[in-house]
């Protein structure tokens, strides 16, 4: 049986027909539909979304969108609208007023600026005291 005898008889099955239906159009017999439905009972058969070929994988599993790694990051790549947006923060510095997307890049620019972000020393007696603080970070928004 060929790939594309394949494709149809899963297209006209899940269109609802039944074994008779098909056997008739495709000219097989309705035995034939019937054993080779009954041994693919335990997947399901879809379409890649990038080159429309036809493929089988297992029921119980996520449904697959894509044929191959290629055509994923090729569908991808042409639709990034399609994608969830990530949660995106700003962080100012309090010390100089320079913006940043990244808390990591934030925290190196702090690390290389830690004498400024120390208002006062750092014995234990001035980090008791009110006049010891720590300049805080400062979130501006999230979009």
């Amino acid at each position: 049986m060929t790939k594309e005898l394949k494709e149809k008889i899963f297209e006209m099955r899940r269109k609802g027909m039944g074994y008779k239906t098909i056997a008739e159009e495709l000219n097989i017999s309705p035995n034939t539909i019937r054993s080779f439905l009954q041994r693919y009972k335990d997947v399901d058969f879809s379409f890649c979304l990038e080159c429309g070929t036809g493929f089988v994988f297992p029921i119980k599993r996520k449904r697959k969108k894509f044929c191959s790694d290629a055509c994923r990051m090729t569908w991808w790549t042409k639709h990034p609208e399609e994608r969830k947006p990530k949660a995106i923060y700003n962080y100012v510095c309090p010390v100089c007023g320079k913006a940043f997307i990244a808390k990591s890049v934030f925290t190196r620019h702090k690390g290389a600026r830690r004498e400024s972000f120390d208002v006062v020393g750092s014995s234990p007696e001035n980090r008791k005291s009110e006049t010891a603080t720590k300049i805080p970070l400062i979130l501006v928004e999230k979009y």
